[in-house]
């Protein structure tokens, strides 16, 4: 642009700078409304990729103590004493285990959800380019 030019926009960049400001936030407010859908969906995603982790896990566990106690019925006695006891510690940790999936499932999907909730938008303007039409920067 010519130096005169420049010096116009240099001159009226108050003017410029509000009415550019002005935009930015519009277009920052309308992108953050679109992004928030699809920050739900991630929430709710994560959510449920968590409650079928620990679906899996309790079934694992109610499988695993299903076979245990029937194989413990039929073992036990050929154990030593420590390792009866060490075999009913184990099967108490596993339905302790157990009894806390739910709690933990409900804990984990409401930190998810939280994870995503509320975001910030931010504005990050880094450089102005102004356009000179020909016929103004031949002048």
């Amino acid at each position: 642009a010519p130096p005169a030019l420049c010096r116009e926009l240099a001159r009226n960049w108050r003017t410029i700078a509000d009415a550019l400001l002005t935009s930015l936030v519009r277009r920052q407010q309308e992108r953050a409304e679109s992004l928030q859908g699809v920050l739900d969906r991630r929430a709710e995603e994560d959510a449920r990729a968590v409650a079928a982790v620990l679906a899996d896990l309790e079934r694992q566990i109610r499988a695993e103590l299903h076979g245990a106690a029937a194989d413990l019925q039929l073992q036990l006695p050929l154990f030593a004493a420590d390792e009866r006891a060490q075999a009913e510690r184990d099967l108490d940790a596993l339905r302790l285990r157990l009894q806390e999936i739910p709690a933990e499932a409900e804990a984990e999907a409401a930190l998810a959800r939280r994870r995503y909730a509320e975001p910030t938008p931010r504005l990050f303007p880094a450089a102005v380019e102004v356009c000179v039409p020909e016929h103004l920067a031949a002048r």
